[in-house]
């Protein structure tokens, strides 16, 4: 009996060193930058935070994020410093995907069933820059302006912990 009491006793102690290795990892510590100053470190595990690119539509990133809110603001870092200038983006959680928003691009789901009248398929959801709320009811009407590009949900978006590298 006293055996298995050893076991138990080294798998808490095992189990123990495992959770202080990863709280010691993900502990917001600071790290020197080139220019002397304090990074500031990911609480996630990500590593130090990017700088924000001025004139981004970025806010600035806080411990007190949770993970998802993180990754959309690397993301977001990312995509503005590759040359994309959108306006506002979105987390589908759902889709495990992040959408940038521009001011011409709706974002559509469509239905399954065909619209008799259009012969085309029918639209479930739309998803737009704040700015384009009048549009998305015309796009809901069937009345599609020709300065907005539809993308199908489900073929956009981008895989944060794919496209940032991460694991």
């Amino acid at each position: 009996m006293k055996h298995i009491y050893w076991k138990i006793a080294a798998i808490i102690l095992i189990s123990l060193s495992c959770l202080y290795l990863y709280l010691e990892q993900t502990k917001n510590i600071s790290t020197p930058t080139e220019s002397g100053e304090d990074a500031r470190i990911s609480p996630h595990g990500f590593g130090p935070y990017p700088i924000i690119p001025a004139g981004a539509p970025i806010p600035e990133f806080k411990e007190s994020h949770d993970v998802d809110t993180e990754l959309m603001l690397r993301v977001a870092v990312k995509a503005w410093n590759e040359g994309e200038r959108f306006e506002s983006m979105f987390y589908d959680r759902s889709r495990g995907r992040i959408y940038l928003n521009y001011s011409d691009v709706a974002y559509v789901k469509y239905a399954h069933e065909i619209d008799e009248q259009t012969g085309k398929k029918k639209i479930e959801s739309i998803s737009a820059t704040p700015g384009n709320k009048g549009i998305l009811k015309m796009i809901r009407d069937g009345n599609i302006p020709v300065s907005i590009k539809l993308i199908d949900i489900e073929k956009a978006g981008i895989k944060p912990f794919k496209y940032l590298d991460l694991r």
